[in-house]
């Protein structure tokens, strides 16, 4: 999934229970759920349209940037320790896939994680399909938005 899905999951769960022992398992154990969902990513497009790094990083980079614009302004109004808590819930939720940074971006697997990086890919679910990997995770998104915003 992209990182929007990943990261606002997170930083929902340490909205909903700011305890940090339990959103940070929460958020991290919602990455590999979300990944075993049918999904598009920018792996997937890497792959696909053979992306170059700076294309990666371009896109990732907005990726990110949308993810903090979003969860600052679903949770910009929350007390500011609380705030802390989303951030580190929002971090947690992309953390798998910031570990395989080294793998996907510079092809360097580090050899510490590689039981890691095997036991995320097989949770890890994609589909070329744009629209079909897609709409799971707008939809996931849209129902984070108007759980935060109805509450």
């Amino acid at each position: 999934m992209v990182s929007i899905a990943h990261a606002l999951t997170g930083a929902y769960l340490a909205s909903v229970c700011p305890e940090p022992l339990v959103y940070v398992p929460l958020a991290v154990a919602s990455h590999f759920i979300l990944d075993y969902v049918r999904h598009y990513d920018i792996g997937v497009a890497m792959k696909k349209y053979h992306f170059g790094k700076i294309q990666i990083a371009i896109w990732e980079t907005l990726d990110l940037t949308i993810s903090a614009a979003l969860i600052w302004w679903l949770f910009h109004t929350y007390p500011l320790p609380y705030q802390g808590h989303i951030l580190a819930g929002a971090l947690c939720g992309i953390l798998p896939d910031i570990i395989e940074t080294s793998d996907y971006f510079f092809n360097q697997p580090l050899p510490i994680f590689r039981p890691f990086y095997y036991f995320h890919e097989r949770f890890h679910h994609s589909t070329t399909h744009v629209w079909w990997g897609v709409w799971p995770q707008l939809f996931l998104i849209c129902a984070i938005v108007f759980l935060t915003l109805s509450r």
